[in-house]
């Protein structure tokens, strides 16, 4: 919809040619190989851009993502266990993103967009970043904490796509 083109890889073909990349994009990914998580790192470092995106992936690779997961306990102080969505910021209104989504801690890690309770921001805003950015050698990794581009994927909402336009500005 951006009209810019991508190649879409998954980890054989991609490892011998990360650093012809400007740019490396793992969405919904659950689990990274030793080796390929080795290949993010050393890609990263050397001064590519790497996009995490997803329920789980920026905690479970924190080296990369600079945050730590929040305590459930924690988390169920912000959340209703029945909740279907979460809420993100933009220009003074909110868009929904279905759940679920990673409440995080930063670490090394700089908060980039705050997640929501509800769809006010003015008072529903949480303790917890929604988007996070770390530098990383010569670097720079976007952790996106709530899965934004497959629920974009799903209902093509407008002010989803605006959201992760501005993200991208960071990088």
């Amino acid at each position: 919809e951006t009209h810019h083109s991508a190649d879409i890889l998954n980890e054989e073909p991609l490892l011998p040619r990360i650093q012809d990349y400007a740019a490396v994009f793992l969405v919904n990914q659950t689990v990274l190989s030793r080796e390929f998580g080795a290949a993010l790192k050393d890609y990263v470092r050397k001064g590519g851009c790497l996009v995490l995106e997803g329920s789980n992936l920026g905690a479970d690779e924190s080296e990369l993502s600079g945050v730590t997961p929040v305590s459930s306990a924690e988390a169920s102080k912000w959340s209703a266990p029945v909740q279907k969505y979460v809420w993100l910021p933009i220009d003074g209104e909110a868009v929904p993103v279905r759940t679920p989504g990673q409440m995080i801690r930063c670490n090394q890690a700089q908060p980039l967009l705050p997640l929501l309770s509800g769809p006010d921001p003015r008072h529903d805003a949480t303790p917890f970043p929604a988007a996070t950015l770390r530098s990383f050698g010569k670097g720079r990794v976007l952790s996106i904490h709530v899965p934004l581009l497959a629920y974009f994927q799903e209902v093509h909402y407008p002010r989803l796509r605006d959201v992760f336009r501005r993200l991208m500005t960071k990088l």
